[in-house]
């Protein structure tokens, strides 16, 4: 068992530090530090656009945005060495921390076929969504703490994450609503006034920043188009399937897609909340958790990882034969495999990336059902710190 769990890492290890060479481009994070810079020269004006938007404008939260100030002032290649090397970190801590239960070598490396896109776009955009994902893994494992520095330390994460980006606040009443995870509510609450004072101190014109920031953030749907090849969310297989296949409109989808995303989200809650009661409490995390990739439309490549925990789960249960047909299939479209106007149809037009994602996704969904009409709790795993982790 050892040697295979050796095998698994050191297969992990090598995909990572291949897909580690598209840091050199880390195409978004060159972004946020660009107009930092641009920001800086103008005395720390608020840079976010204000009537209309396009791909690349900034749209970071103030707090974020003082956060970067410090990489700003850095050289950009080592600001990106930087990045590289929390993205590694997270990459790691994620696949031995969310590796939930003991995973055969094929199950492991069904997961890899499927998330080694999604651990190259990690690289490629050195996005913070990413970043995100590994502070809400940490948050859930520190919620489950008793000690008071590990309450801390969860709300000190969850405060990071919600900074970042904002779409991890529908998992606030998860922890409001399950029994010793709220504990740690206070310590966010008082860390996300910790960094607003920061912002006050720092930045000088708060005011300005925090207000430019809450008008630009609408604009966001024009600055990235569900149209985009990188969004292969369901939701964005839905939005596709919309505008190429009947008469409605991308504004009337993004109505759409509000009201389809919070139902999912609901539905998703109710289940989660099971599994939480039935002391599965990392299964029931990992599903609502998977949300935050499902319940939108403009989510980048690497956002996929955000189901990594949930299909991690299931297959180390039940590693269905039809996983490995949706995974070979999914690693079988990269781009420069295929003529750009085949990928761009595949891809751009029918969504098949996405549809494989959906496919295996509405599997793990059979799967949580079958399990509760059965009738037979599993027990939760523990968290794993060594083998095929």
């Amino acid at each position: 068992m050892k040697k295979q769990g050796n095998a698994i890492q050191s297969v992990f290890v090598v995909i990572a530090l291949l897909c580690s060479v598209q840091a050199l481009k880390g195409i978004d994070f060159r972004g946020y530090l660009e107009s930092m810079n641009v920001s800086l020269l103008q005395g720390l004006n608020p840079p976010y656009p204000t009537h209309s938007a396009k791909n690349g404008d900034f749209f970071q939260s103030p707090i974020t945005a003082v956060f970067l100030i410090p990489l700003a002032l850095l050289p950009m290649g080592i600001a990106k060495l930087i990045a590289w090397a929390y993205s590694f970190g997270g990459l790691f801590y994620l696949f031995r921390r969310a590796t939930l239960g003991n995973l055969t070598n094929p199950s492991a490396f069904l997961l890899l076929l499927f998330f080694t896109h999604a651990i190259s776009d990690v690289f490629l955009s050195l996005n913070f969504l990413f970043l995100g994902l590994v502070l809400m893994w940490a948050c859930h494992e520190w919620s489950l703490r008793k000690e008071p520095w590990g309450q801390l330390l969860s709300g000190l994460f969850f405060s990071v994450a919600v900074a970042l980006r904002p779409m991890p606040l529908l998992l606030l009443p998860y922890f409001v609503l399950s029994p010793g995870r709220r504990r740690m509510l206070i310590w966010f609450f008082g860390w996300t006034a910790a960094w607003i004072a920061l912002t006050l101190l720092v930045l000088p014109n708060p005011r300005l920043w925090w207000t430019h920031w809450f008008s630009a953030l609408p604009l966001y749907e024009q600055a990235a188009s569900i149209l985009v090849p990188a969004f292969q969310t369901p939701m964005a297989v839905l939005g596709r399937s919309f505008y190429f296949f009947s008469s409605v409109t991308l504004s009337q989808f993004a109505f759409i897609e509000k009201v389809i995303g919070l139902a999912f989200w609901g539905w998703a809650f109710f289940w989660a909340l099971r599994l939480e009661k039935r002391g599965e409490k990392a299964l029931g995390f990992a599903l609502i958790l998977s949300t935050l990739y499902c319940s939108f439309s403009r989510i980048w490549a690497c956002g996929f990882l955000y189901c990594y925990p949930f299909l991690s789960a299931v297959l180390c249960r039940n590693p269905s034969k039809i996983f490995w047909l949706l995974a070979i299939g999914y690693a079988l479209l990269p781009q420069w495999l295929w003529p750009i106007d085949t990928w761009d149809l595949l891809v751009s037009h029918y969504s098949l990336q996405g549809i494989l994602i959906l496919g295996s996704l509405i599997l793990c969904w059979i799967w949580i059902l079958k399990t509760f009409r059965s009738g037979h709790p599993h027990s939760e795993s523990p968290p794993r710190t060594t083998k095929h982790s």
